[in-house]
């Protein structure tokens, strides 16, 4: 992932698309110097070093005191600094760093051609592990069925990344019709069939619910969108493409899947309960006990991977009977961020996201104003951006709806998809609107 990133920038710096009458050298200089003025790019900078220190910093363990027989849980080597348990953080630095690069990539060097390749390529590679993690559960193998299950008492599931990436696979749709490559429609049928079907399969009952909601919202209005910004022939073809895809997937899940667990995944169809017995009291006793842990240490929280080493520590007698002993989160994704990285890590993770959509809606409201001064010299009102602007809010609210029951938001595997998707929808508004 790093490696590809770093690769993926440098070409992007060295060969970047460029507007018309462009020279080369101009828009590396163009794409160098925007990065270099974007507040978004010294916050990325500023997530790269708190996860670096994060990852040295990780001596944070579970220790047994044979003197006094008790268990004790080791502080970091540098106790004031943000720390992590010991032997992890490395992933989640490289991934900020990879995030950074795409991020600035994807804003600032891309061209329309180039944003629908990007897209395309993603969901199409990402349909190649969803394919893989399908057959898998198909042929039984132990782990893989077991991360199906979604016990409560896991983190996060991997189903998530598969729907961000599903609903990416819309706008993929929508790119390949405006770049006129309708001969790779089959193909992405196929890559968004798969996608769903394999994010059912690993998502628990209340995060399918809230991303089959949103992948339901963004269909119609990517369609409604599309009439207006191309045509209703782009239109009609998006929507076929996206029901054939849906349809076929839906024909999967109920051919591949025992009824128990379309039970499982779909409870409100069979007249069951969204949430398991006794779900919303466990949580509400998580949360009492993860106020505690954050309460220790407000400003840089417990450390990464330190809630299931202070849940034994915080946890009354009472409480810690009436929870999972192998619990790793507290089943909310807002409270699992605050305890391990605490205000300070927060703030970094909330101005990065903040600075995205306030970047999004500036150039959205800007290019707007535009297109309206010139409604009387062109008609095309909508020509002020590609429907693929409104991809990051399709990414993003699901996303913190799904953090109310599990910490699917700090996966590592979710941070590229959701900030190449991001940057992808900004790079999608037109910076200079001129009438043709």
């Amino acid at each position: 992932m790093l490696w590809l990133s770093f690769i993926a920038f440098i070409w992007a710096i060295y060969n970047p698309s460029r507007r018309k009458g462009e020279l080369l050298l101009q828009a590396r200089k163009r794409v160098f110097v925007n990065m270099l003025k974007d507040s978004l790019f010294w916050v990325c900078l500023l997530l790269v070093a708190y996860s670096l220190v994060r990852w040295l910093n990780n001596g944070i363990n579970l220790e047994y005191n044979s003197e006094e027989t008790v268990w004790n849980v080791s502080e970091a080597l540098v106790p004031f600094l943000p720390s992590a348990v010991k032997s992890s953080g490395f992933f989640e630095f490289a991934a900020s760093i990879a995030f950074g690069l795409v991020v600035m990539s994807c804003k600032y060097s891309l061209g329309r051609n180039a944003r629908a390749f990007y897209l395309v390529s993603a969901v199409f590679l990402a349909s190649l592990v969803a394919l893989a993690f399908f057959f898998s559960y198909i042929l039984g193998v132990e782990r893989f069925v077991e991360l199906a299950k979604c016990s409560k008492s896991l983190s996060s599931n991997v189903g998530v990344v598969f729907f961000i990436y599903a609903i990416g696979s819309l706008f993929a749709f929508s790119s390949c019709i405006e770049s006129n490559w309708s001969r790779n429609l089959f193909f992405l049928m196929l890559s968004t069939m798969t996608l769903f079907v394999s994010s059912v399969i690993y998502s628990s009952a209340y995060e399918i619910l809230a991303f089959l909601i949103s992948f339901l919202v963004a269909f119609f209005l990517l369609a409604t969108v599309s009439v207006f910004a191309s045509s209703v022939v782009s239109s009609f073809k998006i929507s076929i493409s996206a029901l054939i895809s849906l349809v076929l997937a839906v024909v999967v899940l109920i051919s591949a899947l025992p009824g128990e667990v379309m039970a499982e995944k779909f409870p409100y169809l069979f007249e069951q309960a969204l949430f398991q017995d006794g779900f919303l009291q466990e949580r509400g006793v998580l949360s009492d006990i993860s106020l505690k842990i954050w309460g220790a240490n407000r400003w840089l929280g417990g450390g990464l991977g330190t809630f299931p080493l202070e849940l034994k520590f915080a946890a009354t007698e009472n409480e810690y009977h009436s929870i999972s002993l192998m619990q790793a989160c507290p089943l909310n994704g807002y409270w699992h961020l605050i305890c391990e990285n605490g205000i300070i890590g927060v703030s970094i993770y909330t101005g990065i996201l903040l600075l995205g959509f306030i970047a999004l809606l500036y150039r959205v409201v800007k290019a707007v104003v535009n297109s309206v001064k010139s409604i009387e010299d062109d008609d095309s009102f909508f020509d002020f951006a590609t429907p693929s602007f409104i991809l990051p809010f399709f990414v993003v609210i699901p996303l913190c709806v799904s953090a109310f029951v599990s910490s699917s938001l700090m996966r590592v595997d979710v941070i590229l998809p959701l900030g190449a998707f991001f940057a992808l929808g900004i790079s999608s508004v037109r910076g200079e609107y001129s009438p043709k």
